[in-house]
């Protein structure tokens, strides 16, 4: 196998340390680099921030996710009995939801 470039291992590093949320001694003995390196990379690039803002962003999105959810579940218990189930626009979106969180799980 080809050593990798600079670049390479840079955007390699930069996806275990923002989103597998390794700690650096880890992530140079993965892309063949010295700690001091990897630790000039995230300061340089601002990779903590950015690892900071996907977890931030990920967590409010899906807490939203969820509330719409609920929301949704209890417009549909306050129907009579008997009607207490999704119309197809309530079903659309339940099943939109529903994909959206485990997408966002998957990240």
């Amino acid at each position: 196998m080809a050593e990798m470039t600079i670049a390479e291992k840079q955007y390699l590093a930069k996806i275990l340390f923002t989103k597998e949320k390794l700690d650096g001694k880890i992530i140079a003995k993965r892309v063949h680099v010295s700690e001091n390196t990897i630790s000039n990379w995230v300061n340089k690039f601002n990779w903590k921030s950015l690892r900071n803002r996907l977890l931030i962003g990920k967590d409010e999105t899906l807490n939203n996710y969820y509330e719409q959810a609920e929301e949704l579940n209890r417009v549909i218990k306050s129907k009579p009995e008997g009607q207490r189930y999704p119309d197809t626009k309530q079903a659309d979106i339940q099943i939109k939801l529903t994909a959206s969180i485990r997408n966002l799980k998957l990240i």
